[in-house]
């Protein structure tokens, strides 16, 4: 890869990350009002983020209270195929790692669940 490709990779994972992080903020308010039907909200945004960016493929494993795990995907896993995106995929992000951290640990703090 080149440094502008690793750095528009790095980019859209963060940005991946955070819309993941943005809907679970909200998802319980969001799936309160709509009907069973509907998409689940980190479904709705990373298909948003997929149909809205230059991001061919996005996934997300959530776990939620109580053990309950569960996967998401959108988009096209491998260009070259055009396979969807694997739900057991993984995505390297090494260093942004502490970006994430921090913006979950902010958005922690300014929800007060930690102090």
């Amino acid at each position: 890869m080149s440094i502008s490709t690793r750095a528009a990779f790095r980019v859209a994972t963060l940005t991946a990350l955070a819309a993941v992080t943005a809907s679970l903020a909200t998802a319980p308010g969001a799936a309160a009002a709509t009907p069973a039907r509907t998409p689940d909200p980190v479904q709705r945004q990373l298909d948003a983020l997929v149909r809205d960016s230059a991001v061919p493929g996005a996934l997300a494993h959530v776990v939620k209270a109580g053990g309950r795990a569960r996967h998401y995907t959108s988009g096209t896993g491998n260009l070259a195929t055009g396979s969807a995106v694997p739900s057991d995929g993984s995505v390297r992000i090494g260093s942004n790692t502490k970006a994430f951290t921090a913006t979950v640990v902010l958005q922690l703090g300014h929800v007060r669940r930690i102090m």
